[in-house]
């Protein structure tokens, strides 16, 4: 009987105290989110992007206009990419840039 009791309260304590929202934490769905990343890998921009990713698919359209539009594609997402990867390089530069007056600064601190 007392083990009974005990298990009672303490089913009651644990149900009672954590309440369960009906709407689902934010977090389930953050994956599906996908924000902008300021230093991406090549591949990832080669994978993610979709004119790159057409590249991979056979071109069906087999006419001369339908080539000519495929190859302007392609134009276009190498220099997305190379775009992207420009100022990437950009970014990096200027944040190296950064870092080393931040540390020139530092070291005439030092000497005074």
């Amino acid at each position: 009987k007392k083990v009974k009791m005990e298990r009672a309260v303490s089913l009651q304590k644990t149900s009672g105290s954590r309440h369960i929202p009906d709407t689902p934490e934010p977090i389930a769905y953050l994956h599906r989110i996908s924000l902008p990343k300021v230093r991406q890998p090549v591949s990832y921009i080669s994978n993610n992007h979709p004119l790159e990713a057409k590249e991979k698919i056979l071109i069906q359209d087999q006419t001369s206009a339908g080539f000519q539009a495929e190859a302007e594609r392609r134009a276009k997402a190498r220099k997305w990419v190379e775009n992207t990867l420009k100022s990437n390089a950009d970014n990096i530069a200027r944040a190296e840039e950064v870092r080393r007056l931040e540390e020139e600064a530092r070291k005439r601190a030092r000497m005074w």
